[in-house]
Parts: structure tokens; C-alpha cells; sequence
């Protein structure tokens, strides 16, 4: 094999540095999330930079090999993980992804039979299906994920923080998942594939306990039961037919055992010293520190699909990527405090309400906690609203809580997303916004009435 060395990227000039593909690239993945045929089996992933030419490996050359995938904040790894998923869910092959950040929900857009799997609590925060999960249940969510098959999100913020808990519950799934298809090998059957992908894997599998956000009440307990599952998984799931894709943004602080075995290798960009010398370990020296350090975002070193390593410049995936870092001028340009923007916002009010008092209020009212008992802003009374057959009711009342919160939220310089809103409500107003799919549904009809 030959190293990939950051100076054989250089330009004519001399300038050290990655070069990004030409503006003549391939055309980029179907619009429509099911255009590509059911039968193709190959991971859709992106284009080399060297050649333009597509790279789109077979998944046959994924599975049983498994997949490290580790760059630093901001690089794409989110996004790799949606392509390889959906890659795997147009030909319907199970998936199961723990999502520690929450951010994979959106991929039930995009694959034929996504579910997000949750705490029981959770079931109102998310439209699509949902299976609440607990440490109790999980056989029955292995059964249901690979005789679907399914495509599971497993979110694990929706556990409010009890790691525990978490740690049981993924503990417990992936014995559920080796079971389902030890029981099947038993009966002579053959069992199919499946993927299992861990976010920031390194929270899950630490080299050491410290290393890990996740704080337990059980350590010793909690992390031993998830080591023993995902040992299980890494040393004799492949015969079972589960392959392991384990992404990570700190490569000293994931335990080593954990990667070992993953032929497959995608490294995005790094920056520290500890990230970038653990990297060049994990290639066996064949692609220098200084590619990894200038590589631009979205593109990688690809590793185990080819003879020698190359960089790949990735799509993007066409589900909605909720984890972006806000920018200044999306600041600036969405929610200044200008006095124009305030007459705009009056004129929308108004339009709506026909009541400059009400108006009035909506836009200069102080920021403070509301109650239950409070109407915030002077609606003319009236009937329950009815926009259609389809749309759930909700009164004056609801309207002008929802539209307070907007307020508050655009006032206090923060985004008034829906998701903002909704928690500000929940913690302000009345528990009730958040605690049941009607009250999801008036909210949401209130959202869509008002254009928020």
C-alpha cells in the first residue's frame, strides 16, 4: 500500500492543502428518498477527490466488517451516519441507531419503516411511530425490529438523564437482538443482516470511566453491563449477522477493544495532537497527519473498501440534519431587534388579530413566567377554532399562550423553533404541552395557523 501524504495534495503553487472537487461533480443522490431501486445494494456515499469518479462501495463489503468512524466536532459524522442508513434502509435491511444526542429522528423521513424508540414518557415529543422502551421490553423491540424489519432510532436524551436506565436498556437490546438470531439460527434458519450504530460511541465505551459525559449512579455496574453486550456483539455478531458502525469524535478516549476488529475506516478531519497521532495509529501509518488535520468538512480518508486509502468527498444526506451549529448572521438576519422588524411583526399581528392592542402586548411585553390562569395577550373572544375536518380544535386561549411564548422567545434574543417553543411552554405555562399526543396536535395546528 502506498501513504497518503498531505504533500501529494499539494496545487502548482505549492499550497498545502486538501482540494475540494471540482464544481463538475457527479450528480448527487435522487431528490426522492425512495427513487433509488429497492435492489440496489450499494452504500451511496460520495465522490472521490482525486478522480471525481462516484465512490459506492457494495454493502456487502460493509457488513460483517464493520465501521469506525471518527472525526471532530462539525466534520460530518452525523451525516455519513444518514447516508450509510438510508443507503441500508432502501433495500430494507434492519437498523438500529443509539442516538445520544438526538439528533436521528428526521431519518424516519427517509427509510420505509423508521420508528424512534424511547422512554415511555417521551411518546408525545415525536409525530411518527414510537416504541416506548424500557429495560423490561427489549425482546420485544428486537422481535419487531428484525421481523419488520424496522429501522430504530433508540434516543436516548428522552431518558432525561437517567444513565442508568440507558445503559440497561442498550445492554439489554443488543442480548435481545444476538438472541432473536441465535433462536433463528436454531431452528435452521438463516438470519439477515443488520446494522448497529452507535453516536459518540466513545460516551458508551470509554477507554476509562471519566472519559465518558454519561454520569451513573451505578458505574461499575452500568458500563460492565454495557461492555459485556457490545463484547458479545463485536466478537461473535457477525455470524448473526450484525455488523457494528461505531462513530466518535475522540479516538484516545474510546476503549480500544471496542475497535479492533472494524476493517472499514472513515477519518475526518482532527486538530488536536492526542486525536491526530491516534489517528495515524488506526491507519497503520498510511496516510499522514497533516492530510487528516487539512481535511474540509464532509470529506474523509476511506479505509477497507479499496487497496489503499483515498479521500472521499460525502453527500448529503437528504434528511433533515437538525445538529447544525447557528451562525452569526442567521442571527443577525432572523431575529434582530431592529425597529423594523418590530413593525413587521405588528403587521403580521394585526393581520391576524386585527387588535393593536393585542399586538402591542405580544411584541413589548417583559419577559416573565406566565401561569395557567393568565391570558397573556388580549384576544378577541370567540367560538373554538375549526380550520378543517383534519385540524384539531383549540381556543383564543391556546392561541395567545403560544404566541406569548413566541414573543418571549424572539424578545430574550433565542430561536423560537417549535421545539423551543414547546419546551418554554412546558416549563412556563402548563404541563399539558407536553404530555399528550392531543395537546402535540393542537400545538402543532396553532403553529401552522400562525405561520410560526
Amino acid at each position: 500500500m502506498s501513504k497518503l501524504r498531505g504533500e501529494s495534495f499539494s496545487d502548482e503553487e505549492g499550497s498545502d492543502y486538501i482540494t475540494e472537487p471540482k464544481s463538475e461533480r457527479l450528480p448527487a443522490l435522487p431528490t426522492d428518498p425512495y427513487a433509488a431501486a429497492i435492489d440496489s445494494d450499494v452504500l451511496q456515499l460520495g465522490s472521490i477527490v482525486e478522480t471525481q469518479e462516484r465512490f459506492d462501495p457494495c454493502m456487502d463489503d460493509l457488513l460483517g466488517k464493520g465501521m469506525l468512524l471518527a472525526g471532530s466536532q462539525g466534520t460530518g459524522k452525523s451525516n455519513i451516519i444518514g447516508l450509510v442508513a438510508r443507503s441500508a434502509g432502501q433495500i430494507g435491511m434492519p437498523f438500529l441507531i443509539i442516538d445520544f444526542k438526538g439528533e436521528f429522528y428526521t431519518l424516519t423521513d427517509v427509510v420505509p419503516n423508521g420508528i424512534v424508540a424511547g422512554h415511555p414518557d417521551a411518546s408525545d415529543q415525536f409525530s411518527g411511530g414510537f416504541f416506548p422502551l424500557t429495560s423490561e421490553n427489549t425482546a420485544e423491540l428486537a422481535q419487531i425490529l428484525m421481523e419488520g424489519p424496522f429501522q430504530v432510532i433508540l434516543d436516548v436524551p428522552s431518558y432525561n438523564g437517567d444513565n442508568d436506565e440507558v445503559a440497561a436498556v442498550i445492554a439489554n437490546l443488543l442480548h435481545a437482538l444476538m438472541d432473536w438470531s441465535k433462536d433463528i439460527k436454531r431452528q435452521g434458519g438463516d438470519p439477515w443482516p443488520c446494522l448497529v450504530i452507535t453516536d459518540e460511541a466513545h460516551n458508551f465505551l470509554p477507554e476509562r470511566k471519566p472519559l465518558s459525559a454519561l454520569v451513573m449512579q451505578r458505574p461499575d455496574e452500568s458500563f460492565g453491563s454495557m461492555t459485556k453486550a457490545y463484547s458479545r456483539m463485536a466478537n461473535t455478531g457477525r455470524s448473526f449477522g450484525y455488523t457494528l458502525l461505531l462513530a466518535t469524535q475522540r479516538l484516545p478516549n474510546i476503549a480500544k477493544w471496542s475497535i479492533a476488529n472494524l476493517q472499514t475506516k472513515v477519518i475526518l478531519a482532527h486538530a488536536e495532537k492526542n486525536d491526530l497521532n491516534a489517528c495515524e495509529v488506526e491507519t497503520g501509518g498510511l496516510v499522514d497527519k497533516e492530510v487528516i488535520k487539512r481535511l474540509q468538512q464532509g470529506t474523509g480518508v476511506v479505509m477497507g473498501f479499496t487497496h489503499d486509502p483515498i479521500i472521499v468527498h460525502f453527500d448529503k444526506q437528504l434528511a433533515r440534519h437538525v445538529s447544525v451549529t447557528p451562525k452569526v448572521a442567521h442571527l443577525k438576519k432572523q431575529f434582530s431587534h431592529s425597529r423594523s422588524q418590530q413593525q413587521d411583526i405588528s403587521k403580521f399581528m394585526s393581520t391576524k388579530y386585527q387588535s393593536s392592542l393585542a399586538v402591542n402586548e405580544y411584541v413589548n411585553t417583559p419577559v416573565e413566567p406566565v401561569n395557567d390562569r393568565e391570558c397573556p395577550v388580549n384576544i378577541h373572544e370567540g367560538e373554538e377554532t375549526i380550520n378543517d375536518q383534519n385540524t384539531p380544535k383549540f381556543t383564543p386561549e391556546q392561541s395567545a399562550e403560544v404566541l406569548k411564548a413566541y414573543g418571549i422567545l424572539l424578545k430574550s434574543g433565542q430561536a423560537p423553533t417549535r421545539n423551543a417553543l414547546r419546551i418554554w411552554l412546558y416549563e412556563n405555562v402548563s404541563k399539558a404541552w407536553n404530555t399528550s399526543q392531543k395537546n402535540y396536535d393542537v400545538f402543532k395546528a396553532i403553529c401552522d395557523e400562525y405561520g410560526l
